[in-house]
């Protein structure tokens, strides 16, 4: 049987858990045993990702875990908050921002990966080892089909972002907000990459008269499209097609096929549970985890993409250019 766990170069802090001697012959246990032991978790992924990868992991090795499900920039701000006194061990998804972030701030901490299959792929993790990327994600506009049709018959639905300025969409859209949602913050990164800052800026004026209402988090214009609260929604693609399964009426339409956005995975600094979490994150990034999330999440696993898909992703635009369409946002953001 093929080993569960990568084997890890620690960085010793925070394993006061284990003696060093105990720690290594658990990471080189086909799965270790790790009853009496406990990991929890701060999500920003959907909630059922994250307790997938949590029951699983949990189940093969005997341990415990709790977790909380945060939209991200509510996240980072309770890690912020708790920085003296940290209560989780890993922070599970959100965009890559927040990963940088955590790092640039020293919230988080590296895991050295020792696994040539899996660091080869350096461009999706972090150089230094802070942070992990485990899938990836698109921007999509989803409709709700049948309540289109109603509304305009068989006129095309909206594939970019200037079909989003149909003075027929006002108030029709929903979108996740970015001072809560890290996909909000994603689909205002979009604007200014695919448009940059003057005229990312003059598309907001206009755009922000169709939105109709502000999510709280990322997956939640989804299901407003799909229960047909809301006629067109942005967010990402994999939340639409998990309705789509369950047979929901909603089509998506990819904004940017060239651009990605990265998942990722990172253990907070001084984490309370010391090693648990670096077991956890290797757990997250082996073939069964992999495994449960192109279940669970309908993200694309990185280790489906190429690398230049992969450097694209991590790319990133202008940050002024950011910077001018956050500010529009404020500004002609309807209250």
């Amino acid at each position: 049987m093929k080993r569960i766990f990568f084997v890890l170069l620690l960085f010793l802090g925070g394993t006061e858990d284990f003696n060093v001697r105990q720690l290594h012959e658990l990471l080189d246990m086909e799965v270790p045993n790790l009853t009496n032991h406990h990991v929890v978790a701060y999500i920003a992924a959907r909630e059922e990702v994250g307790e997938s990868l949590l029951s699983s992991f949990c189940k093969r090795t005997g341990c415990t875990y709790e977790f909380v499900r945060l939209p991200t920039e509510e996240l980072v701000r309770k890690v912020r908050e708790e920085r003296h006194h940290p209560k989780a061990d890993i922070v599970i998804g959100g965009p890559l921002d927040a990963h940088q972030l955590l790092k640039k701030e020293e919230l988080s901490m590296p895991v050295m990966m020792k696994d040539e299959s899996f660091t080869s792929q350096t461009s999706s993790s972090d150089p230094d080892h802070y942070w992990y990327g485990y899938e990836l994600e698109q921007l999509a506009i989803a409709v709700n089909e049948t309540s289109w049709k109603k509304a305009f018959g068989n006129a095309p639905l909206p594939k970019t972002w200037e079909d989003l300025l149909d003075k027929r969409l006002k108030g029709k859209i929903v979108l996740p907000n970015p001072h809560i949602s890290g996909t909000g913050v994603q689909i205002l990164q979009a604007i200014a990459k695919d448009m940059g800052g003057k005229d990312g800026v003059n598309y907001l004026k206009h755009f922000l008269n169709n939105v109709g209402y502000w999510t709280a988090n990322g997956y939640s214009p989804a299901e407003f499209v799909a229960s047909g609260e809301y006629l067109v929604g942005i967010n990402f693609l994999g939340d639409q097609k998990m309705l789509r399964e369950r047979q929901f009426p909603m089509k998506s339409n990819v904004i940017n096929k060239n651009m990605y956005s990265v998942n990722a995975i990172s253990k907070l600094r001084d984490a309370p549970h010391g090693a648990v979490g670096d077991l956890f994150l290797a757990y997250c990034l082996s073939k069964p985890a992999t495994e449960i999330l192109g279940k669970v999440s309908f993200g694309i696993p990185v280790s489906h993409r190429s690398q230049q898909q992969l450097l694209r992703s991590i790319k990133s635009g202008s940050t002024q250019h950011y910077k001018q369409v956050l500010q529009a946002y404020n500004h002609y953001r309807k209250p």
